[in-house]
């Protein structure tokens, strides 16, 4: 194969897999707006470019071996965009006095690369010893956990789900109610709106529940900003979800928000004025639950933020 077909093959791979993710994207503004006939044009145009990408991709040289020289392969990727490409990125962004949402992309990218080498090193070793593991991935910033579904969780800070008896949801999207038969013995805290409109979504907003199987679990239900027990509340702060809310927990080292989805990451609640995240029912009441939680004069968590596990001299 000549030079300058392998250069060609790289570069409509990187267009093809660029227009699929780019049509997906297209496809999920589509369905928040209920243009569902444009949405599955744009999910099916993505999956064409996906089929071209691939193809492209078989065809360059050297670039798919073995599963462990690609293991190698991609370990490799990560820490060269970890170690170099990202600082780069990031030192240009901040030549240009880029916006803290787009120094925070980049931050956070970079640190994601970084897990993905560790995960990617550790697979190198559970492959030979033929362990599986179970992923999940944060939709919000990328993510990933390994075997973290929420008992496996618990038992690391020697924690048995059983003993857990109160269990508050911010909200019933599927990422929060799914796992509610793993508490056999907690009651399940949510705001009536909330239990309210899962019985009956707008058709835009039912992608984010699976009803049938969060109506499995009986809740307490609560009616806008709630005491649970003595040192912990509830708030009702609408905008992510009808019935979002979030939970307030007095410690001896001050007040702590748990901001849900309504503050996904770091980078929403550290700007002046505060920045709304880009997945909401309605931005109107997403702005003031935003300015009612900063009312509360607290160190908020974000939900989906990873940072949580890094910036340990905020907890208390």
């Amino acid at each position: 194969m000549g030079e300058k077909t392998e250069k060609n093959l790289a570069r409509a791979f990187a267009a093809e897999s660029k227009a699929s993710i780019r049509n997906n994207a297209f496809a999920l503004k589509a369905e928040k707006e209920d243009f569902r006939a444009v949405a599955n044009l744009f999910k099916a145009v993505a999956e064409s470019e996906s089929v071209h990408a691939n193809r492209f991709l078989l065809l360059m040289r050297g670039k798919v071996g073995s599963t462990e020289e690609n293991l190698k392969t991609a370990f490799e990727n990560e820490i060269k965009a970890n170690a170099d490409e990202y600082p780069q990125l990031i030192r240009e962004a901040e030549e240009e006095n880029s916006s803290k949402a787009v120094m925070n992309a980049f931050t956070n990218a970079r640190d994601v690369e970084e897990r993905h080498a560790e995960l990617y090193k550790k697979m190198l070793n559970d492959m030979m010893e033929g362990r599986d593991t179970d992923y999940f991935v944060c939709q919000i910033c990328g993510y990933i956990s390994e075997n973290e579904i929420p008992d496996k969780a618990l038992q690391g800070i020697g924690v048995s789900a059983e003993e857990i008896d109160t269990v508050i949801l911010t909200h019933l999207h599927w990422d929060h109610a799914s796992n509610n038969h793993l508490f056999p013995r907690a009651r399940f805290i949510v705001q009536k709106k909330e239990f309210d409109y899962l019985n009956q979504p707008e058709p835009q907003d039912k992608k984010g529940y699976e009803p049938d199987i969060a109506l499995g679990t009986e809740y307490e239900l609560v009616d806008g900003d709630h005491d649970i027990m003595s040192g912990i509340s509830v708030v009702l702060a609408p905008g992510h979800s009808v019935g979002m809310q979030c939970v307030v927990v007095e410690t001896k080292a001050g007040r702590y928000i748990l901001g849900g989805d309504l503050v996904t990451l770091f980078e929403n609640w550290e700007t002046s004025p505060h920045t709304p995240n880009g997945v909401f029912e309605s931005l109107e009441m997403m702005v003031e639950s935003l300015e009612k939680i900063d009312k509360l004069h607290g160190i908020v968590l974000p939900g989906h933020d990873p940072e949580v596990f890094i910036r340990r001299n905020i907890y208390p």
